[in-house]
Order: C-alpha cells, then structure tokens, then sequence
C-alpha cells in the first residue's frame, strides 16, 4: 500500500536474466476532481499556433501566438518545419472514474487537466507514448495540451481508457471551450 508521493522503477527481466527498459512511474495521492460551471460553452479546443523552434514546450510561455484557431481535436492545423501548438478549454467526462490518459508524441508534449500535469513527455524526442491518470468526476473538467515539434516530422495522437478499459481516442465530443 502506497500513500505517499513515491516514485516506482521497475523493468522486465527474461528467464535468462536479459533486463529491458527500465519504466519510472510516479505516485502522487489525489482526491476525485470535482468538476467547474461554465457558460456558453461550444465545441473543440482553442488552439495556439506558434510559427518557431522551441526544445520544449516551456518556452512557448513568453510568446504570442502566430495563429488562433478552433479544432474538434488534438491536430496540427498545418504542418511546417518547426512549431508549437498550445490547445486549451475543458474535457467533458461523460462518467465518474479513473481516466488513464495515453500521449505518444515527437517531438514534446505536457498534458493538463484540473490545473495539473497528468502526462510529461517533454523535450526533444522521437514518437514516445507516456501515460498519467486523473481521478475524476462526471462533467467539465479544464484542460491544457502543449505540443512541440523540432522538424522532421511529427506525431500528436491522445488516447484515454475508463477504470482500466482498452485504449481509445479521445472522441471530439469531449472537448469544449469558451470565449470569455
């Protein structure tokens, strides 16, 4: 039993004694997240375009976006050599429970939920799937998705699974925003 902030290394080992990845996965304890009211809510995410190279995605803090756009999902509005994207608004959960959420990425990218990183897959990097959970209950949750890529290509793909179910993507219906 584990009740607190730990951070677990674990790797597979073969009968022979052939060691694989080592995997680290950190444990933070959590309350279920209440969800937040909010008006005039429509469909999708706003997204921020950023037109330049960053080696991760803290440093699209301090600059203005080149471009602002509305997206039913986590994509890429145009592909160029270089960019970052930012998308922000709310994910809907449609059911009270333990959301595992699935970000492969190349190069970076950092997801939020309730003000709180969930998934760290920061920095300069080839595809890399990393996972994170929130405890959640039904209803609008906000949400934060920042995504870097240095050039040579790109994935941007966000899965979830329910209280342990198979991996899926995350449909377009969960995501909402508002123009405050």
């Amino acid at each position: 039993s584990i009740s607190t902030p730990t951070t677990l290394r674990m790797a597979l080992f073969s009968p022979g004694g052939a060691k694989g990845e080592i995997y680290s996965l950190n444990f933070h304890p959590s309350e279920m997240k209440n969800p937040v009211s909010v008006k005039n809510i429509k469909d999708g995410l706003l997204g921020s375009f950023f037109d330049k190279k960053f080696i991760n995605t803290k440093g699209m803090a301090d600059e203005a976006p080149d471009e602002i756009f509305v997206v039913s999902n986590i994509k890429a509005p145009k592909e160029t050599k270089s960019f970052g994207l930012v998308f922000n608004g709310y994910i809907d959960i449609p059911e009270t429970g333990i959301y595992s959420f699935y970000f492969t990425c190349d190069d970076g990218g950092v997801l939020y939920i309730d003000n709180e990183m969930v998934v760290d897959n920061d920095g300069l990097h080839s595809a890399v799937l990393k996972s994170g959970q929130s405890a959640m209950k039904k209803g609008l949750h906000p949400f934060k998705l920042d995504f870097i890529e240095g050039g040579g290509g790109y994935t941007l793909r966000l899965q979830y699974s329910y209280n342990g179910s198979a991996p899926k993507d995350v449909p377009d219906n969960w995501f909402k925003f508002t123009k405050e």
